[in-house]
């Protein structure tokens, strides 16, 4: 194709780009810290005890909020039960390695 044609192209149908996708800034936490998170709420039921030790995990103090969305997200995807444990063992052994 001539640099003309390109011009002519561009100027028609404009650059070709991949819109950037926007990623919920829970989402992004989740996918940074999953696995130490969810190794250490592993069987943990009750909302302080569990608070506490990922807190402890990430060394800073974590919103209700952002606990919250990181749970609803891991049961949502089948990652944790209800109980916080792995439903898949190779998904356990593979974070417990993070």
């Amino acid at each position: 194709m001539s640099e003309e044609e390109a011009r002519k192209r561009l100027a028609v149908h404009g650059f070709s780009e991949v819109p950037e996708r926007k990623e919920s800034p829970a989402l992004a936490y989740l996918r940074g810290c999953w696995g130490r998170c969810v190794t250490r709420a592993q069987g943990v039921k009750e909302w302080g005890r569990l608070k506490r030790a990922l807190e402890d995990a990430e060394g800073r103090e974590l919103s209700d909020r952002v606990l919250h969305e990181i749970l609803h997200q891991l049961r949502s995807h089948s990652i944790i039960d209800e109980e916080n444990n792995f439903t898949d063992p190779v998904v356990r052994r593979a974070a417990l390695q993070l």
